[in-house]
């Protein structure tokens, strides 16, 4: 599925997309591709999610604003994705009934400069061996809670979870494999 710049795609209640597939979503600062509820008047959660499951293409969101969706899973909500598939860069998630972003721990994604505010959970839960591929240029505001909810998972190699200026809560125990660098800023 291929979505070009200035589009706008309008959700009715409790309905979304899921990507088995290839997604991509680019757009730019003076034409965004526009992702939000068909409400006369918008509300946190009026619209389900994008739900990346089984990805194993490349999919890229650059330049896209998510609003008012998160009605289960988050707005964005990935599952089962084992390898680095999916990127989320240049983009702004609000007002989500539920997470932003909620990477299960069966998945990876890469998230840069990407701003999450205004949302009725964490902007961010993610799988452990996920939170090294985000950003240092990320914000999250007005979120509730405001902080990064870490799940349950294994991982090994290099890792460095970056300050975000906001705290990383470890839900779940996590697992650090033997040879495992681990660096916390």
């Amino acid at each position: 599925l291929t979505i070009d710049a200035g589009v706008t795609l309008k959700f009715d209640g409790n309905r979304g997309i899921t990507i088995n597939g290839d997604l991509k979503a680019i757009g730019t600062s003076t034409e965004p591709i526009t992702f939000t509820s068909n409400a006369a008047v918008p509300a946190r959660g009026d619209w389900r999610n994008l739900y990346f499951n089984n990805v194993d293409n490349a999919c890229n969101l650059s330049g896209c604003i998510l609003e008012y969706g998160g009605s289960a899973n988050g707005t964005i909500y990935t599952n089962n994705n084992t390898s680095l598939w999916l990127a989320i860069h240049f983009s702004e998630i609000s007002n989500s009934g539920s997470y932003g972003i909620y990477n299960t721990n069966t998945s990876y994604a890469s998230i840069g400069v990407v701003d999450i505010y205004d949302c009725d959970n964490y902007p961010v839960r993610t799988g452990a061996g996920s939170v090294g591929y985000m950003s240092a240029f990320s914000t999250f505001t007005g979120n509730t809670p405001n902080a990064i909810r870490v799940e349950q998972q294994t991982f090994g190699g290099v890792a460095t979870w970056l300050d975000h200026g906001i705290p990383y809560v470890i839900w779940n125990d996590i697992t650090i494999n033997d040879a495992t660098t681990l660096t916390l800023q």
